[in-house]
């Protein structure tokens, strides 16, 4: 029997029979490790969550490499030590609405290896002022208004925050109830900008192509309605010269992303898997979800499109 407390998230999973069933029985005893919602390393201080902390060993790398390098202005230099933001960088909370790839399923710790974390370590690096926010013990907590009053003080003091609302067996004809699920974050916090990295859960059941891509193209003027600028992560299915069930199916759902990318003008991070999909060395046994290996790569190419399309360089 799954808790009580899941039961108010259980609209936005899949839910097709004793597979599924398992499948989401599975995920909860295995994430359920009494965590709250995970911090920001570099934020963490015992009492408060949300408040800043130096971390001195990142801060020493930081403060080698600024001094080694000779055209940067002094001042500048000194803001950078102290953590203070970028004043050329807009304030960016991006909202991530994702399946098991983007929660970061069976890595035993999503919060600190799926590769959005990865991603916030890597920008964090680079000198931006980044934090995380998310809950894999059941990520409708983020959208408890309790919990939402939480956030403000870790948003209002980053330049650009990840809040990853994802969850396995999620898929795109769940994305509409989760934004409107979402209303007490988004009215108590601006966001700006959200990821729709859907559709790949009705790809593996070959579910019709033209009803993905209109749950997806919902998503999408659901949140341009909201204020919210649409993000895109792409997908694609097995190539047919290795499955050939999906002969006649994987290029219209491949086409499908870049279609609509170009039809609302919208940023297309191009495949979520690039690099990591049908390699063993990157996948877990299942063949399907990453391990924390692929999870590096995609975390990587994820900071890059975030670089591209949305943050000022430093």
């Amino acid at each position: 029997m799954i808790r009580t407390k899941y039961r108010n998230f259980m609209p936005f999973f899949e839910r097709d029979g004793l597979f599924w069933g398992l499948f989401v029985a599975f995920f909860l005893v295995l994430s359920c490790d009494g965590s709250s919602v995970d911090e920001d390393p570099n934020i963490h201080k015992k009492g408060d969550p949300h408040l800043r902390a130096e971390d001195s060993a990142k801060k020493k790398d930081t403060e080698d490499i600024e001094e080694t390098d000779n055209n940067k202005d002094t001042g500048q230099k000194t803001a950078q030590r102290e953590g203070k933001k970028n004043t050329d960088q807009k304030k960016v909370v991006l909202l991530l609405l994702g399946d098991s790839l983007t929660f970061g399923f069976m890595l035993g710790q999503p919060a600190k290896h799926a590769y959005p974390a990865i991603a916030r370590n890597l920008l964090s690096a680079k000198g931006h002022s980044i934090t995380l926010i998310n809950d894999p013990s059941d990520p409708f907590n983020l959208f408890q208004q309790d919990r939402v009053k939480n956030y403000v003080e870790a948003v209002e003091s980053h330049d650009i925050t990840l809040i990853n609302a994802s969850a396995p067996a999620v898929r795109a004809e769940h994305g509409v109830s989760a934004l409107l699920a979402a209303r007490a974050l988004y009215e108590e916090i601006q966001i700006t900008h959200v990821l729709l990295a859907l559709g790949a859960n009705e790809g593996l059941k070959r579910v019709s192509v033209s009803k993905v891509r209109s749950d997806i193209d919902n998503m999408i003027r659901e949140v341009k309605s909201l204020g919210m600028e649409p993000l895109l992560g792409g997908m694609k299915m097995f190539p047919p010269e290795r499955f050939p069930q999906y002969q006649e199916y994987t290029p219209d759902f491949d086409a499908m992303f870049p279609d609509l990318s170009n039809k609302y003008d919208i940023p297309l991070w191009d495949f979520i898997l690039k690099d990591v999909a049908l390699k063993n060395e990157y996948n877990l046994v299942d063949g399907i979800h990453p391990n924390i290996e692929g999870h590096k790569i995609i975390g990587r190419y994820f900071a890059s499109f975030l670089q591209k399309h949305l943050l000022k360089p430093i």
